[in-house]
């Protein structure tokens, strides 16, 4: 018989009091996703059998975050059990990464391509997102590109670098040096060749 709810006798004569006393209470935790503190199970006393352990069948490990609740039961093997709850939050609080974030882009020419950065977390669902990506056509003058991920926790982490177009050049053929242009000017970001 539980406190509060009686007292009873049990064989031989041997009369207890039927209370299973609480020792340790259930700590509440606050837990990062796929963080190494364990969830342990708590224990109580009872005056007849001792120590007893709390049992469990909730999960003790997560991988969302949020705020669970874990039912501990304790029996002291005579019909007597008390639940008690124990909070979890879980709650996700890595920032994400980029590795192979590119350098500054300068060159002639509109269309720039690159290596994507790659993103990585410390857990799955993360998503990524960018305002340009390789072969993209950009404006002369210097322009930021930024790579940004989020993972599912809210975190984020980014990633910048800019691309700068210089202005095409026009050439003109002076084959013989004398300062006077022939042919049809060429715009393009390299010599056409010798004489220009």
């Amino acid at each position: 018989v539980l406190a509060g709810l009686g007292h009873g006798t049990v064989g031989g004569g041997h009369h207890q009091d039927g209370v299973v006393h609480v020792r340790t209470t259930p700590y509440n935790y606050t837990l990062t996703l796929h963080d190494s503190l364990p969830i342990t199970a708590p224990t109580t006393t009872d005056n007849c059998v001792g120590t007893v352990t709390g049992t469990t069948t909730d999960p003790l490990t997560y991988t969302t975050q949020g705020t669970y609740t874990i039912n501990w039961t304790f029996d002291d093997g005579n019909g007597n059990s008390i639940v008690v709850p124990q909070s979890v939050i879980v709650d996700d609080v890595t920032n994400p990464a980029f590795s192979g974030c590119p350098g500054n882009i300068t060159q002639c020419g509109s269309v720039v391509t690159w290596t994507p950065p790659v993103a990585s977390d410390n857990c799955s669902g993360f998503s990524v997102s960018s305002n340009y990506s390789p072969g993209a056509s950009f404006p002369v003058g210097t322009t930021t590109v930024t790579y940004t991920v989020t993972d599912i926790g809210g975190n984020i982490a980014t990633c910048s670098f800019t691309v700068t177009i210089t202005p095409t050049p026009t050439w003109y053929l002076d084959a013989d040096a004398d300062g006077y242009y022939t042919g049809t000017p060429v715009t393009q970001c390299t010599s056409p060749g010798a004489g220009y």
